[in-house]
């Protein structure tokens, strides 16, 4: 058990593609989390498996949080840092994207990024955490290549705010970093317009930076702050996926859960 916490803490993992994972190690129940599991049909006919997690926190924020994680494993992965976020009195709601988990099977390439159709998967998400918590405010809690997944999602959804965890300034630039590092990756139709949508994201929106990240670094994350009034960035010590790690005081990811939940109190 103490490996496989110790996996789980290093999330999200850096896949430098999609890699996705079909079993379930952790479900909500391992770690004592009150759950619903809801399937989630798309506009285009794929099915998401989706964990719901309502805070039984005295503290309730009346705030939903959509998690949008990156390019590897499933939402199982994201337990303990979910676990965090329900404690500290957010509504989660968890999914797997297509291909991903115990969602619809989906034909992807090892060498993509990440797909197009994860924004639709996402907008599905968005649209069953209004139903099942009509009075929350909403936003999106996205991871890596989550955030890119966010930025095409949110050019038509509206959300609260983002929550932004290594920010993807660049696909095109990723290609060009792994290249460099002999790994071949590559993009999506329409890729190539991505760098003008994150300025349109008008919602606020708070990046988590790595000061030793040379995926997505903290000056990427800044740069795209500057875009707008309304976003913020926390840097913290430590390379791509840390923060939750590099953010913990006392107990796990406690610095980094409170970080959300000040800019959520203030936006």
């Amino acid at each position: 058990m103490r490996t496989l916490v110790a996996v789980f803490l290093l999330l999200p993992a850096l896949g430098f593609a999609v890699k996705s994972e079909k079993n379930y190690y952790l479900r909500p129940d391992s770690l004592d989390l009150t759950y619903s599991e809801t399937r989630l049909k798309t506009p285009d006919g794929a099915e998401l498996l989706s964990w719901i997690l309502p805070t039984k926190a005295t503290n309730s924020l009346k705030t939903t949080l959509v998690l949008a994680y990156g390019d590897a494993g499933n939402m199982g992965s994201t337990l303990f840092l979910a676990k965090a976020l329900v404690g500290a009195g957010f509504d989660l709601l968890l999914f797997d994207y297509r291909g991903f988990g115990q969602s619809s099977a989906f034909p992807m390439d090892s060498t993509r990024l990440y797909y197009n159709e994860f924004a639709t998967d996402l907008d599905t998400a968005l649209r069953a955490a209004r139903r099942e918590f009509p009075a929350n405010r909403l936003g999106v809690w996205s991871l890596s290549m989550g955030t890119v997944v966010a930025t095409l999602c949110l050019q038509k959804s509206r959300v609260d705010f983002l929550i932004a965890d290594n920010y993807v300034k660049s696909p095109a630039g990723l290609v060009k970093l792994y290249k460099g590092w002999g790994k071949t990756v590559t993009l999506p139709e329409n890729a190539d317009r991505y760098p003008s949508l994150t300025p349109r994201i008008s919602c606020p929106v708070l990046f988590f930076g790595g000061t030793d990240d040379d995926v997505t670094s903290l000056a990427d994350a800044r740069a795209v702050a500057a875009q707008r009034p309304n976003r913020r960035v926390v840097a913290y010590r430590g390379w791509h996926g840390e923060a939750a790690k590099a953010l913990t005081r006392k107990t796990y990811a406690d610095d980094y859960v409170a970080e959300i939940v000040r800019f959520v109190r203030r936006n």
